[in-house]
């Protein structure tokens, strides 16, 4: 989370930074156009109230009005194109010198638009540029003293003027275009802390990463380790264990051989007996064939057969309806018809313990979709499978049963993936779960 928040964060700094300056370079662009525009209009004015009839002034005047307008508009928009700037300065300062010119001379206050295009220069351009726009302006107001006559710059109100003029604007392109600078320079240090930081962030993402795939990778060496040592623990206890079962089994048969005349309680003891002899059986041999699995016979399967077998071998209770949906004309399956046996027989198992024993188990066999392989469906009416077990259904060990060992299921997956299918499981919580085995089918040989 903290990382995501230091993404948007730098996202949010790029985008403002060069909106800032954009920013500022299209108010002093739409402000250059008003004020220009304003000072055209107060020299049609003038000429207007004199009575004065249209002459080549009012020509000149709406001509330099349309440019300001059509450069104003292109500046604000962003259509400006960078190598004209300074042209365009340029020209500025000779349409206001011509203002000043036809106004009248030195003497009018028009002298003031000089400041817009240093203005401009400051923000819009550099340091460099600012003062040689204020030193240029400050040449054409002398010019247009020098065109005026000789005695315009005689006097010394009129030099006292121009001398004012040059100084200020000196002072005000320097003073801008310092100011400028500065904040360039500061959005260029806040660019770079940007992309440092941006850089950081994404080393960051990189190491969590990393280090994630290091936890995941230590949390299976220590999984296969524990499973390595179970494996071997199970496989000797599993054969340690088989013989003393084999001996109560066989005592269980030799008292119920013996004892023909016994009551209903001590024959039932025996048959309970029994059968909990074959859960012990069923779980030893789970445990081996973790430990130690053995090699699978591949050959073609007839899958309806071994569907029914591994339903008579389950003895589903009498409480489970079974519903058998066998696809006719089903090609044989390339598959261990035992191991297939087993897989099926403790996937119905299973379903039965889901529904406690009341429900409806389906079987259902199809050809997928693509046709190279067949699909065995072993679906039950329980509760289903809860969302934060589901990833976890086939991991070793894990179980969610009060009498299991979580291998069930392992060994299960073990064996279809080793005959080149697969074994995977859909739920939701209240509509049952449904469990399927795709197997390759046997390909039909051609010609």
């Amino acid at each position: 989370m903290a990382s995501t928040s230091g993404v948007m964060a730098t996202r949010r700094i790029e985008c403002a930074r060069p909106l800032a300056m954009e920013t500022a370079e299209r108010c002093v662009a739409f402000s250059r156009g008003v004020v220009l525009l304003t000072a055209l209009a107060m020299l049609e004015g003038e000429v207007l109230l004199g009575n004065q009839p249209l002459t080549v002034l009012d020509a000149v005047v709406v001509v330099a009005a349309l440019y300001v307008l059509g450069t104003t508009v292109l500046s604000v928009i962003g259509r400006e194109r960078p190598g004209l700037q300074l042209p365009l300065l340029v020209a500025d300062m000779l349409m206001i010198t011509g203002i000043i010119y036809l106004a009248g001379g030195v003497y009018n206050e028009y002298y003031l638009l000089y400041y817009v295009p240093i203005l401009q220069a400051s923000v819009r351009l550099n340091f460099r540029d600012a003062i040689a726009s204020a030193i240029l302006s400050s040449g054409f107001y002398a010019i247009v003293g020098l065109s005026s006559g000789p005695d315009t710059l005689i006097p010394v109100k009129a030099q006292l003027r121009a001398s004012t003029f040059a100084a200020s604007a000196t002072f005000m392109a320097a003073f801008f275009g310092l100011l400028s600078r500065e904040a360039r320079s500061h959005l260029q240090r806040s660019r770079e802390m940007t992309e440092l930081a941006g850089a950081l962030s994404a080393k960051n993402r990189e190491l969590e990463e990393k280090s994630r795939q290091l936890a995941q990778a230590q949390e299976h060496l220590v999984a296969s380790e524990r499973l390595a040592a179970i494996g071997e623990l199970a496989g000797s206890v599993g054969h340690e264990l088989r013989n003393p079962l084999g001996v109560i089994r066989n005592a269980a048969y030799y008292l119920r051989k013996r004892l023909d005349d016994a009551s209903d309680d001590v024959r039932e003891m025996v048959d309970l007996m029994d059968g909990q002899v074959d859960v012990c059986d069923r779980t030893i041999t789970a445990l081996l064939d973790f430990a130690r699995p053995e090699q699978a016979v591949i050959q073609p399967t007839d899958v309806q057969a071994v569907v029914e077998e591994a339903l008579e071998a389950s003895a589903a209770p009498a409480g489970v309806s079974v519903d058998l949906q066998l696809a006719a004309d089903l090609p044989a399956a390339q598959a261990d018809a035992h191991q297939l046996t087993e897989v099926l027989s403790n996937l119905i198992r299973n379903a039965c313990q889901a529904m406690r024993n009341e429900g409806r188990i389906t079987l259902r066999t199809e050809r997928a979709a693509d046709g190279g392989f067949l699909c065995i469906h072993v679906a039950d009416s329980g509760p289903g499978i809860s969302p934060e077990h589901l990833p976890r259904i086939f991991d070793p060990l894990f179980t969610t049963k009060a009498k299991g060992i979580g291998l069930g299921l392992v060994v299960c997956k073990r064996f279809v993936e080793r005959q080149g299918g697969e074994l995977s499981v859909r739920s939701e919580p209240g509509g049952g779960a449904v469990f399927t085995v795709r197997l390759p089918a046997v390909q039909a040989e051609v010609g």
